[in-house]
């Protein structure tokens, strides 16, 4: 897909593709905005996720510019809540949430702000990813130049300092985790939050904790309503502070159907008896680590009592150790006089040279055995080539044994892979190469060495790489 700027308020097609403005005060704003549009599309090039919109090239011709992206089908997710029957499960959300927010972790990394979030600029492709469309930087920097908020806001979405930005409130990243609560209101209550610069002067939303009490988390819930607080300084101020009001949940919080059944009663027991048991077993490990110590005390203090009672008789062990000395030095020659009068220091230190000359010569041997014989060469020789080529060890090791062991442990597991390669295949052949590439990188999450998996993704990359240096540009 390609995609082109072309401002119709301020620009018309002349000749051909040949874009030119309509009058010569447009001049100024189409240019801006012409450069607003190159620099999004090589700060999108920059970026890889799979929620983010993937550009592969852009380039300036015909008085405009034009960026060259995959093709993505799907659905809006404006439309697919209108084709469910009610609002959907807080399951089901939060795994919306979760790529989501990762994708603007991404983008915030780069100091890029989305800021035109909203129900209608998420694309649900297979498998309800979601994908964000429409940056708008173009669209951002022509209504800020013609003063026009209607091209850049879109009411109940966007916040507060979107509308006129002051030095109390600055745009961040709790700007585009605004309109993301906001979304995820729209989609409970089937309608988006009031106008910010209304609630400003006089806010009188009412809260999800309100409205869907009962349905969902209190925690995830929690989240939302302060994600959509007016003042920037009272939401959360990045992406990791948000999900720590989330929970850090992966998209399975079923707290929420237990809540509607408990009565009141009932749900106020828990936490007695959950604090009842909890009580004892810190006693208990108040008392062993009482006794711990305790007992340390006493084993210290029988062993300085050991200490000062074998010091207090300095001479016991001095006559016991006579004797042995004596004993010992009789069968030795006639230097025996000197070795009494020495502690015994000398006597270790001449017994210990004597074995150390002896392994000494033992080394040097084998040294020299080496290098005549060939088996020594070609023994040194093997551990030299290994380090530099690991890819023939470890094919000749472990990966191809544990990719042939897979079926017969777990059948389903190669069912599972065996159908992913097939959609790999068959989403090459449609030319479909981001699904081929998500196919064969689940495949090789679980297997990095199928052989197949890997064949697969080479040949998308060249296919994908074909594609794309294909296309002629003037």
């Amino acid at each position: 897909a390609i995609k082109e700027y072309m401002p119709s308020s301020l620009a018309a097609r002349t000749e051909g593709y040949t874009v030119s403005v309509r009058a010569e005060r447009y001049a100024d704003t189409f240019q801006a905005g012409l450069k607003s549009f190159v620099n999004e599309a090589k700060l999108l090039a920059r970026f890889d996720h799979p929620s983010l919109v993937k550009v592969f090239r852009f380039w300036e011709v015909n008085g405009t510019a034009y960026m060259a992206m995959p093709i993505y089908k799907g659905v809006t997710l404006k439309q697919r809540l209108k084709q469910m029957s009610g609002p959907p499960d807080e399951a089901w959300l939060r795994a919306l949430l979760t790529p989501l927010l990762e994708a603007l972790e991404v983008i915030h990394a780069e100091t890029c702000f989305h800021r035109d979030i909203a129900p209608d600029n998420i694309l649900l492709i297979e498998d309800d990813q979601p994908v964000l469309l429409d940056f708008g930087a173009a669209r951002r920097v022509i209504g800020d130049l013609t003063h026009d908020l209607t091209v850049i806001l879109k009411p109940g979405y966007a916040p507060a300092e979107q509308y006129a930005e002051v030095s109390t409130m600055k745009q961040g990243p709790w700007t585009d985790l605004y309109a993301l609560a906001a979304v995820m209101y729209y989609a409970i209550t089937g309608r988006p939050p009031d106008p910010s610069i209304g609630r400003l002067m006089d806010d009188q939303m009412k809260s999800l904790r309100e409205l869907a009490q009962g349905r969902y988390s209190d925690t995830f819930v929690n989240a939302i309503d302060t994600a959509l607080k007016v003042h920037p300084d009272e939401r959360p101020r990045d992406v990791a502070a948000f999900r720590a009001l989330l929970g850090e949940f992966r998209g399975a919080a079923k707290s929420t159907p237990s809540r509607p059944v408990a009565t009141s009663p009932q749900q106020s027991k828990p936490p007695e008896s959950a604090s009842a048991a909890q009580a004892p077993t810190r006693r208990w490990g108040l008392n062993i680590v009482f006794a711990v110590v305790a007992l340390a005390f006493i084993g210290g203090g029988v062993y300085v009592l050991q200490n000062l009672m074998t010091a207090s008789a300095p001479k016991t062990p001095e006559t016991v150790e006579a004797p042995p000395q004596e004993k010992a030095v009789v069968p030795s020659p006639p230097v025996t006089p000197t070795v009494e009068q020495t502690p015994q220091t000398p006597a270790p230190i001449v017994a210990q040279p004597t074995p150390e000359p002896q392994p000494v010569p033992e080394p040097v041997a084998p040294v020299q055995e080496s290098p005549p014989p060939p088996p020594s060469e070609t023994q040194q020789a093997e551990p030299a080539i290994e380090p530099p080529s690991p890819r023939v060890s470890r094919r000749d090791r472990h990966p191809l044994p544990a990719v042939e062991k897979a079926p017969s442990e777990a059948p389903q597991d190669r069912e599972h892979i065996r159908n992913l390669l097939q959609k790999a295949n068959e989403s090459l052949a449609r030319s479909e190469y981001k699904l081929a590439h998500k196919y064969v990188d689940q495949v090789l999450a679980s297997e990095p060495n199928n052989v197949r998996a890997l064949k697969i993704k080479m040949q998308t990359h060249k296919a994908e790489r074909a594609a794309f240096e294909s296309i002629q540009i003037e």
